[in-house]
């Protein structure tokens, strides 16, 4: 008896016409087949590992980019935003060197004037030419000062904020103001921050002088300078009233501190709280 049939047994082709007395081969054939096909599923197991590490690294290589190229965009986003920043900060730095540039020109006419009022008095107070020059450099000041006024409401808009309170207005301080002890201070009653905001605080003086305010028991003071335009943060209700300034040039008579500086007056300042 013959067979007729074609047997595929782990892809090995078994032709016809195997005889009975071909039955001990197809045997060893039929005996062999499983561990071929353990080969062939390990080969096919790799390949299937391959194609899936190929498919994972596509998809990480895909990933990759796309949050490269999301880094890149956040990168130029804040490129471009530090540059406006950058912007915003030199606009705002101008707008503090004009008021700082008015005030100063404002004490020296107001130095001018306290001159001309000394000097009239002098000539019995009844010299018009003088009360003439004083009124005009009393319009110039109040000129001088609408200016500044307009550019600290500017300056106050670009900082996103809406209220302001005036401290002191172009205070002159004269030796006497100041304390005879050591540091030489002058304090200045700022009244009620009841929220968070900064004081604006503008002086021109003679001799070398600081400002200092404590915010959450901490001293804020600004550099030592003759002339100063500076933003001190204020923080609200948590915020303390007290400030003073301090003077780094004087000379001293019978043990006490006198702060150097003319008897016109030792300093001019202004100090304003936005908020």
């Amino acid at each position: 008896m013959r067979y007729s049939k074609r047997l595929f047994l782990s892809s090995y082709f078994v032709p016809e016409d195997i005889g009975e007395s071909d039955g001990p081969a197809l045997a060893t054939l039929i005996s062999v087949s499983p561990i071929r096909q353990s080969f062939m599923t390990a080969a096919l197991t790799t390949r299937l590992v391959s194609a899936v590490l190929l498919v994972a690294i596509a998809i990480s290589s895909g990933t990759s980019a796309f949050f490269y190229q999301q880094q890149s965009a956040q990168t130029s986003k804040s490129s471009d935003l530090s540059t406006q920043l950058s912007a915003e900060t030199s606009k705002s730095a101008d707008l503090t060197n004009q008021i700082s540039t008015l005030n100063s020109q404002i004490t020296i006419l107001n130095n001018q004037i306290s001159q001309l009022l000394t000097l009239n008095s002098k000539l019995s107070g009844n010299n018009t030419e003088l009360q003439s020059q004083v009124s005009q450099l009393n319009n110039q000041v109040a000129q001088l000062q609408s200016q500044v006024n307009t550019l600290q409401n500017q300056l106050a808009a670009r900082e996103n904020l809406q209220s302001s309170r005036i401290v002191a207005q172009q205070v002159t301080l004269y030796r006497s103001s100041f304390g005879n002890g050591y540091p030489i201070t002058y304090f200045v009653a700022l009244g009620q921050l009841p929220y968070s905001g900064y004081l604006r605080i503008v002086w021109s003086a003679t001799p070398r002088i600081s400002f200092t305010a404590i915010v959450f028991e901490i001293n804020i003071t600004t550099p030592v300078q003759t002339s100063g335009a500076f933003s001190v943060p204020v923080s609200g209700n948590n915020a303390t009233s007290l400030a003073w300034f301090t003077c780094y040039d004087y000379y001293t008579v019978n043990g006490a501190n006198v702060c150097s500086g003319p008897d016109s007056g030792v300093m001019t300042y202004s100090i304003t709280y936005w908020y």
